[in-house]
């Protein structure tokens, strides 16, 4: 029996002695990001998956309000609406793949495996990372279309005991 490859793991023990608590920890598959309470973000782990905040591009990790992640990029949702990410350009962590998107205004993000997709204030929504995944909402119609009644309010009425009328009201 012959060895085809081999795969090492290092494993590193990561102490934050820098007065700031830590609140809450996300992670990717290979790398871990810890939200500290004064909003600054530490992270560590596989560089090509969210470990190292300079890959693909150096991000700033201050004044973060929420982390999100996919299988192997993050992306921080700062408390002034703005968007950081990094990690796996192909997963999220480039903002610019598949097209640069405007990553102000931002309520919430939401993620797949392998992208993000943010809502924004002004109910437009923006998404980048892998178009397979949701990546590239370019040519999506997020606007409500309807042909539909308007709905109907409907009333219970009691008479007298275990005698319901049910009354349909047009709106």
């Amino acid at each position: 029996m012959a060895w085809v490859g081999v795969v090492a793991l290092s494993i590193a023990l990561v102490a934050c002695t820098c007065g700031a608590q830590v609140s809450t920890i996300y992670s990717t598959s290979l790398a871990f990001a810890a939200k500290k309470t004064d909003g600054t973000v530490v992270v560590w782990g596989d560089v090509n998956n969210g470990g190292d905040a300079t890959v693909p591009n150096a991000v700033d990790l201050t004044g973060v309000d929420t982390i999100y992640s996919t299988y192997s990029a993050f992306a921080a949702k700062k408390t002034d609406g703005t968007v950081v990410a990094w990690g796996g350009a192909n997963a999220g962590g480039d903002t610019t793949v598949p097209n640069a998107v405007d990553l102000t205004g931002v309520n919430t993000i939401y993620s797949t495996g392998y992208a993000f997709a943010a809502l924004k204030t002004d109910g437009t929504v923006v998404a980048w990372g892998s178009a397979s995944y949701g990546g590239d909402a370019t040519g999506v119609d997020f606007t409500i279309t309807s042909t539909a009644r308007p709905p109907e309010i409907l009333i219970l009425k009691c008479t007298r005991p275990f005698d319901l009328t049910l009354q349909i009201c047009d709106v």
